[in-house]
């Protein structure tokens, strides 16, 4: 076997998961999915749906940009700015 036939082996055992034991308690890809949709949501993000945390409604920037992640907007305080940021 090449070096070529070797990395195609291991990275299909990795995309299978069997490089490394599996967990039951730790759930599987569907239920980290919807741990990681239910936190960017919480964090002001809006799914590549459009649904934005703030209405739970279909953002019409999503129909433009249905592929990418939208950001949505908040003001930012002074204490929440680490530090200054250079002029140049």
């Amino acid at each position: 076997m090449g070096a070529k036939e070797l990395k195609a082996a291991i990275l299909q055992e990795a995309v299978s998961g069997k490089l490394v034991p599996q967990i039951a308690s730790e759930g599987n890809a569907r239920d980290l999915l919807e741990e990681i949709k239910k936190e960017r949501l919480s964090h002001g993000f809006a799914n590549s749906y459009g649904i934005c945390s703030e209405k739970g409604k279909k953002s019409k920037s999503s129909d433009l940009r249905s592929k990418s992640q939208i950001r949505v907007t908040t003001e930012i305080t002074e204490d929440e700015i680490p530090f200054d940021i250079p002029e140049n």
